[in-house]
């Protein structure tokens, strides 16, 4: 052997005997080659588990898991919810006559039609009465925009009080029902109504505007009255009532999809949880969007859940291919809505638009209970002839 081999291979076993790597020193110490071959293999093993150990930890921790927490929070402030409303009537009678005389009539029969409809009689008497004839009944299923804004509902007509409690005083103060969003909404039937929404920062520029206060005692945070106005039902045979909503400020909800019912003469008391989610944005699995910081970005506009980053792409891509706004889309907008023959200019998938309208990362959402919004239903009021309300309550 050639002394510079010689001397490598010392030189390499003498490095190898002081190495402080454990099992090194112990296998080039070894004399027998059985021996060394069997240590030798036990630490090729003990390396091949450590990485296969640590590769695997290493998929776990770059697949950024999660786990579900969940606090039970009793806050003493909290964003208030909105209120979605809508009368289940559209066009006034009374309105549509005035406007249109030669579409309405006066019942042949009146004694029959007033004890069939008092309402209708109480309200304005026999004298000028005038109903829609057979053929206008279709008006509600045409109105135009400007048709519902001035002969449809307002909202001082249905909403003729309402108190909320004050964040500070814990006084019940006036609601600001100015400070409302008006939207048409189609009722899945006979066309669209008249809808309007409390509470909303759907307009505004500022996140949680509207806010309340959490009572210590079982109080209640709103007092809302409403009138159905059942004299100035366009049709005599309809149901008389309003449909409710109750739902995140961030979004718009159409009541007669995801509502409920309330009838004239009865209290409702709604009890409400309020569900808050978190979730992690990129890099974790959720792939969540950040609304609010999308909304800061753009100034205080856009979009502030999925519901209404989905509404408003499909209102973008309506607006461009066919310059007016297809139906039943949940967005707040003042431009003209596209009619059956425009219809076919929409060759679009909405499915497109979830690529770019994700999960929130965070969201609050309104679960009524079911329970305390019925359990009240069946308490009515009826009016004396002093004008005094009597309250009777049935089992």
């Amino acid at each position: 052997m050639p002394r510079e081999t010689a001397s490598t291979a010392q030189y390499t076993k003498d490095l190898f005997q002081d190495s402080l790597l454990t099992g090194i020193p112990q296998i080039v110490q070894t004399r027998s080659l059985g021996r060394k071959i069997l240590k030798s293999t036990i630490l090729a093993s003990c390396v091949i588990g450590f990485v296969y150990q640590t590769t695997e930890f290493m998929k776990i921790f770059w697949s950024y898991p999660t786990v579900l927490d969940i606090d039970v929070e009793y806050p003493e402030i909290i964003e208030s919810p909105a209120i979605t409303y809508c009368n289940l009537n559209g066009i006034k009678r009374n309105s549509f006559c005035e406007e249109y005389p030669d579409n309405c009539t006066s019942p042949q029969n009146i004694t029959a039609f007033c004890n069939a409809f008092p309402d209708v009689c109480r309200k304005q008497g026999i004298e000028n009465l005038k109903y829609p004839k057979d053929e206008a009944f279709k008006f509600e299923e045409i109105a135009t925009i400007d048709d519902l804004k001035n002969l449809g509902h307002s909202s001082e007509d249905i909403l003729i009080y309402c108190r909320k409690m004050h964040k500070d005083t814990h006084e019940f103060v006036e609601c600001n029902i100015q400070d409302h969003i008006h939207m048409l909404m189609p009722d899945g039937n006979t066309g669209y109504r008249n809808c309007y929404i409390l509470f909303s920062v759907i307009r505004s520029t500022t996140l949680k505007q509207h806010t309340l206060p959490v009572p210590k005692k079982k109080d209640a945070l709103f007092h809302m009255v409403f009138e159905m106005e059942p004299g100035e039902y366009f049709r005599p045979d309809r149901q008389v009532g309003a449909i409710i909503a109750i739902h995140s400020p961030n979004t718009i909800i159409n009541p007669f999809y995801d509502g409920f019912v309330i009838k004239p003469g009865n209290i409702y008391s709604v009890h409400l949880k309020v569900v808050e989610e978190k979730l992690l944005p990129f890099p974790y699995e959720t792939q969540c969007k950040d609304y609010q910081s999308e909304w800061k970005k753009r100034n205080g506009k856009g979009p502030l859940s999925q519901e209404m980053c989905l509404a408003e792409c499909v209102y973008n891509v309506s607006m461009k291919l066919c310059n007016c706004v297809i139906p039943n889309i949940m967005y707040y907008h003042e431009d003209r809505i596209c009619s059956g023959s425009e219809m076919d200019c929409f060759d679009f998938n909405v499915s497109q638009c979830y690529t770019v309208c994700q999960q929130p990362c965070q969201s609050r959402r309104a679960d009524l209970n079911e329970f305390f919004r019925d359990v009240l239903r069946f308490i009515t009021v009826s009016f004396r002839d002093d004008g005094s309300a009597q309250w009777d309550q049935f089992t």
